[in-house]
């Protein structure tokens, strides 16, 4: 950051900016900037808190504060690093200052706080945030230098994400396309140079190609025609720009043409090196769509030499997945498979791939697809993939399970990846994802009782013993909850699928850590909210408590009537509606969820109870699965 003197960042409320500000503190520990949080510092100089000033002199008289100490701060303090509260008028914000735009996937869902003003008193706290975010996201769009997508549960100093900040990049094969947003991100683009880049017709005008190129001077280029109305243009524009980086290897330069446009000028001086497809026709099926894009270039092939080609259809099923991959492994050296989806669940398959092929894509915020990793995810990959992890369920974007326990993996050079996997591709992905190097997996909702089907029918030997080394080979509660969410595959030729299994689960581990505080388990009455598969754990650790149907909102099968439980239990989806009034107000509810959204906040915040996120039960399962794991890691590379 040697050419920013003064760093201004924002975001989403709750998008982590005062934790972001202190781990770039630790960061640039031996730098000069003076590192501040603007809501702190309001606090500080006007002796209230900011709910106070919203509750007695209005919004309006805390904007003023807000913008008063503002300019106070940047004029006194020439290297600064300063973080905004989420209503901010960040398009009053002066130029020369850097502006960084602070990104988490859970923008998009919402957030519900316990403990801030409401803005819109009107609305339900979810509404209030997603009616602010979307004004706030355009104007942080327009004002933003850089945009940094932090991974959700990121929320301490990390090794990867410190390089990143002090611009320590390794890109392996990566490219980024360039828009017409992040044209304006010029100090960022120089900061990331050894990247490679893409510069698409479709995308930036022919003038402002020209000006990248200039302050680039990108060592890998990819040059992509996509629009049909500006391809004789874009030849001599291309041409142009490839005589410019001369200096450069033809093998650092891929020329791409779309298939889509039909067959390309062939009288030009510049020859297409890479063929792409990308949507297919009417009633064709993969199988057609790969012919179609290995034929093509068949009519060309005295004009053109061996091109690569780069597939990058949009697909929603495992078995296309596995039928692309396995047309990739036929030429993996002039192949490139680029899978997308409209939720961008493919994204693991990408980055592993990513050190398999030549041409791989991330992404600044949305990207040009939801599939390309984000920044972070690229510098999180280790030079050799040989064996990895992964969180396997549905949904899993939200989840913290990656960053939890990514140290864990970092240890064995393993990345940890999160897959969505439903129950009914189970049992066509597992033997796919082993034979691409998983061997280690966290597993969450639906697909518990399908990981202990999985460890039953292909138990390691390990598995017919009680313990080894301490360690609970198949514990009591998976066998009687049937449901696992632990696992380690490794390798058995004499196994159907080449593979043994081995599986715990942690779940009561860490449900009897969020409760451990209750004294009189079996006196104080407690309500359970919902509860699905997580009642027969409920129930073990707490046997008197009483189950309520989210559906019906009465007692579930219970003869006993619970009037004014003093917990409530929030073992129901995040979304889920919230009691009626039969269920009279608990002074504490204890939500399973940890997400940011769950309706059990608002639900607490109304009834002015108490509020326990999932967030402990969380990290005592991730503590003892890493407890399982440990001591079971050397079968992680181990062949049998």
């Amino acid at each position: 950051m040697d050419q920013i003197n003064q760093l201004v960042i924002f975001g989403q409320r709750g998008v982590g900016k005062t934790s972001f500000l202190n781990r770039l503190k630790h960061y640039w520990k031996h730098s000069e900037f003076k590192f501040l949080d603007l809501d702190q510092e309001i606090e500080k100089l006007t002796g209230k808190t900011n709910s106070e000033i919203f509750a007695n002199e209005g919004e309006a008289a805390f904007r003023k504060y807000e913008w008063d100490i503002f300019n106070s701060l940047i004029n006194n303090h020439n290297k600064l690093v300063l973080t905004l509260g989420g209503g901010f008028p960040v398009e009053k914000i002066p130029k020369e200052i850097y502006c960084l735009w602070l990104q988490r996937f859970s923008d998009e869902s919402g957030r519900i706080f316990t403990d801030r003003p409401r803005l819109n008193p009107e609305l339900t706290d979810l509404e209030e945030f997603l009616l602010r975010s979307k004004t706030r996201a355009i104007q942080f769009r327009k004002r933003a230098d850089e945009i940094y997508f932090v991974s959700e549960g990121l929320d301490y100093p990390n090794t990867i994400e410190e390089n990143i900040f002090n611009s320590k990049f390794l890109f392996q094969n990566f490219y980024l396309t360039l828009s017409e947003e992040n044209y304006e991100h010029k100090l960022f683009l120089k900061k990331i140079g050894m990247s490679g880049f893409e510069l698409r017709d479709d995308l930036l005008s022919h003038e402002k190609m020209y000006d990248l190129i200039k302050l680039l001077s990108p060592q890998h280029l990819i040059l992509s025609f996509r629009d049909i109305k500006q391809a004789k243009k874009s030849f001599e524009v291309f041409d142009h720009i490839r005589l410019q980086c001369s200096s450069f290897s033809k093998n650092h330069i891929f020329i791409d043409w779309a298939i889509e446009l039909g067959p390309p000028d062939l009288t030009s001086s510049l020859k297409p090196n890479t063929i792409s497809l990308h949507e297919f026709l009417p009633g064709e099926g993969l199988d057609l769509f790969l012919k179609r894009l290995e034929n093509y270039t068949h009519n060309f092939s005295a004009a053109l030499s061996r091109p690569h080609l780069k597939a990058s259809p949009v697909i929603s099923t495992w078995k296309e997945l596995i039928m692309l991959w396995e047309w990739q492994r036929k030429d993996p050296l002039n192949r490139s498979i680029l899978p997308r989806s409209p939720n961008g669940q493919w994204s693991w398959f990408r980055q592993l791939m990513s050190l398999k092929q030549k041409i791989n894509f991330w992404k600044v915020s949305q990207g040009s697809a939801f599939d390309q990793p984000t920044l972070y995810q690229t510098q999180a990959l280790p030079q050799k993939i040989s064996t990895w992890a992964a969180l396997l369920g549905k949904p899993v974007a939200h989840s913290k399970t990656p960053i939890e326990q990514q140290s864990f993996f970092h240890f064995y050079k393993m990345p940890i990846f999160a897959i969505e996997l439903s129950e009914e591709d189970f049992s066509l992905a597992i033997p796919f994802l082993f034979q691409l190097g998983l061997r280690a997996a966290a597993v969450t909702s639906p697909l518990k009782l399908k990981a202990f089907q999985l460890v039953t029918e292909n138990h390691h030997e390990l598995m017919r013993q009680t313990t080894t080394e301490n360690v609970p080979a198949l514990n009591p509660e998976a066998l009687e909850f049937k449901s696992i969410n632990t696992l380690i595959l490794t390798t058995n030729s004499e196994k159907p699928n080449g593979f043994e299994v081995i599986g715990t689960n942690t779940d009561v581990d860490g449900f009897a850590k969020s409760v451990e505080f209750i004294e009189e388990k079996n006196s104080i009455r407690i309500a359970i909210w919902g509860g699905g598969g997580t009642l027969p754990i409920i129930k073990k650790i707490l046997p008197h408590s009483i189950e309520f149907s989210v559906r019906s909102g009465k007692e579930r099968d219970s003869k006993e009537i619970l009037k004014n439980p003093e917990i409530l239990i929030w073992a129901a989806a995040p979304d889920a509606e919230p009691p009626s009034d039969f269920i009279k107000d608990p002074t504490l509810v204890i939500d399973l969820n940890y997400k940011e959204s769950s309706l059990a906040r608002a639900y607490a915040k109304s009834i002015k109870a108490k509020y326990i996120s999932g967030n402990l039960m969380f990290k005592e399962q991730a503590k003892k699965q890493r407890e399982f794991w440990l001591p079971l890691s050397h079968l992680f590379t181990t062949n049998k």
